[in-house]
């Protein structure tokens, strides 16, 4: 009986996912718009070049905040971010 119960709130956790994602995906007006990751007891950051909103960019998923904004950093940079900051983050 309890495994019953815990595949069927898998199945809606499954289904909650998808309906955050398509979602997401249509309030997407780019091109090439996907889904990266999904965050789940865990946090993300998206960080870009100041100068450039519209260039170098880096994003992360972290089980902690800081080490999230600081990947997302690292990223933005090695993408040839020049002044990158985190603007978001989750």
């Amino acid at each position: 009986m309890m495994i019953g119960v815990l595949r069927m709130a898998a199945r809606a956790v499954a289904a909650a996912f998808f309906l955050i994602a398509a979602a997401a995906m249509r309030k997407c007006t780019g091109n090439g718009c996907k889904v990266v990751g999904t965050i789940r007891r865990g946090c993300a950051a998206m960080a870009v070049d100041v100068k450039h909103p519209c260039g170098s960019f880096g994003w992360a998923i972290d089980s902690h905040l800081g080490r999230a904004e600081n990947l997302s950093l690292r990223r933005c940079y090695e993408f040839g971010g020049k002044d990158c900051v985190v603007r978001a983050f989750a």
